[in-house]
């Protein structure tokens, strides 16, 4: 169907999202913090000829990721991960002003 997007815009149904965050010290005196990792969403897309493209709702999650063998020799491997809730995340068109929301 590559050959449709000679012709017409392609459309993608979804864009998929990795953030890498750092080191989050946490406020109070025990010395907390959160540990680096990896954000992953995959962010709903559409495409309306008089609006434009637009994203909606997505879920934010972490993999935990565990390596297995995949033989009975232990030669190869193969990473299997579990992905977990997290959150979510919004993306808005630059022209459009947000109002902070209050959690």
């Amino acid at each position: 169907l590559w050959v449709w997007g000679l012709f017409k815009e392609p459309l993608y149904p979804f864009m998929l999202l990795q953030l890498e965050t750092k080191l989050f010290d946490l406020i109070g005196d025990d010395g907390d913090f959160i540990k680096p990792t990896t954000l992953f969403a995959q962010v709903p897309h559409t495409r309306n000829k008089e609006t434009g493209s637009s994203f909606t709702n997505a879920v934010l999650t972490v993999r935990e990721t565990e390596t297995v063998s995949a033989d009975v020799f232990g030669k190869a491997t193969v990473d299997i991960f579990e992905e977990f809730s997290v959150g979510s995340i919004r993306i808005y068109p630059k022209e459009e002003e947000v109002e902070e929301e209050v959690v």
